[in-house]
């Protein structure tokens, strides 16, 4: 059933396939909201849309949208919610998005947008000059920005984080960006989530990111970052997910890791640590999640407590040698451990049977 009141107009999760018909009767001078999200609606977005002036929250996500963005959606200038993610629109982001300078909170995610903003707006709303094949537009208000699983291209703008300080989260992930993370994001004082996964980005992890207090969940996983795991983002006080798996990273673990006592998601697989666990051990006593495969890691402590919320451990792949641990049984929690591709000798601990817990012991060939 179609929700029809005045200001706002909603069917969500319904059968509505025709878009034109469904706004039929709205006022264009007094609807504030529409939200058609997992819907069965389908085709290029009309152009009428752009009749709703006064329109505030627009959300079409998963539909079967497809084309590019109509230009009357310049129009909507006082828009604060845009939500198109998870439909099968392609093309650029183009310029009419930049100009909603009202925006608070954008997805595009899920679609096939590539290419660039023309014109990106401005700390003073203004428009300014191109910034780049793959750039992103600079709006200014947005505190919710996710432009992830597109086609996006080029580096991430270098004055970010002046123009968007107030972001809150940023995911960029599942692209084609390239470049280094500017220096400038370590201004995004309010920023709580950042996903960069999953794209072309190098160089090292910048060290300016003490003062963004805020930030719990960090995946920068799956690029071709450098060096080592800056202090700053260690001490973190609010930190609790930290994903930098598949990268280019090398540096012994005790150098920094000491610092993340709050983690409770560890992921550094497929780098290049070296060293002991004894700085994991001795330090980060609430993880859950410690993923730590494909590494140089060459000594594993006698003893693996305290860890007494750990659920996935996985040390496969580096060149842990000796007895497994004789203590992994008194880890509670535990239901997955994986200890592959080392070069462990002895037996396996014998544990409690009255836990459900599989380890894989594997010598390496």
């Amino acid at each position: 059933m179609l929700w029809r009141r005045g200001r706002l107009l909603s069917r969500k999760s319904g059968e509505i396939t025709e878009f034109i018909e469904a706004l039929s009767g709205c006022n264009n001078n007094t609807l504030l909201t529409l939200e058609f999200s997992s819907n069965k609606l389908g085709g290029n977005i009309p152009v009428s849309l752009g009749h709703f002036k006064y329109l505030e929250y627009l959300r079409l996500r998963r539909n079967s949208f497809i084309g590019a963005l109509p230009t009357s959606k310049g129009n909507l200038s006082h828009l604060v919610n845009l939500d198109l993610a998870f439909n099968q629109m392609n093309g650029t982001i183009s310029e009419t998005v930049g100009q909603l300078t009202d925006l608070a909170y954008l997805d595009l995610s899920g679609n096939s947008w590539e290419g660039v903003v023309d014109k990106p707006i401005q700390s003073d709303g203004s428009l300014g000059n191109p910034i780049g094949l793959g750039s992103i537009p600079l709006w200014k208000n947005v505190t919710s920005l996710s432009l992830r699983n597109n086609s996006l291209s080029g580096a991430i703008p270098l004055n970010i984080g002046h123009e968007m300080s107030g972001l809150t989260d940023l995911d960029l992930s599942r692209n084609l960006v390239t470049g280094s993370i500017p220096a400038s994001m370590g201004k995004m004082r309010y920023l709580q989530f950042l996903d960069l996964s999953n794209n072309y980005l190098y160089g090292e992890i910048p060290s300016n990111w003490h003062n963004i207090e805020r930030l719990r969940d960090i995946d920068l996983s799956s690029n071709n970052f450098s060096g080592g795991i800056p202090s700053s983002i260690c001490s973190l006080p609010s930190l609790v997910w930290l994903k930098l798996s598949r990268n280019n990273l090398s540096e012994e673990l005790s150098v920094s890791l000491p610092d993340c006592k709050g983690l409770l998601f560890l992921d550094l697989g497929e780098n290049k640590f070296f060293g002991t666990l004894q700085p994991i051990v001795e330090n980060l006593f609430n993880l859950s999640y410690l993923g730590l495969r494909a590494n140089r890691l060459t000594d594993i402590p006698e003893q693996l407590c305290p860890f007494p919320n750990l659920h996935i451990l996985d040390l496969a792949c580096n060149y842990l040698s000796g007895a497994i641990p004789s203590n992994w049984h008194s880890l509670k929690e535990l239901s997955y451990m994986e200890l592959s591709n080392n070069s462990f000798s002895g037996g396996i601990p014998v544990r409690e049977t009255n836990v459900a817990q599989y380890a894989r012991h594997k010598k390496a060939s």
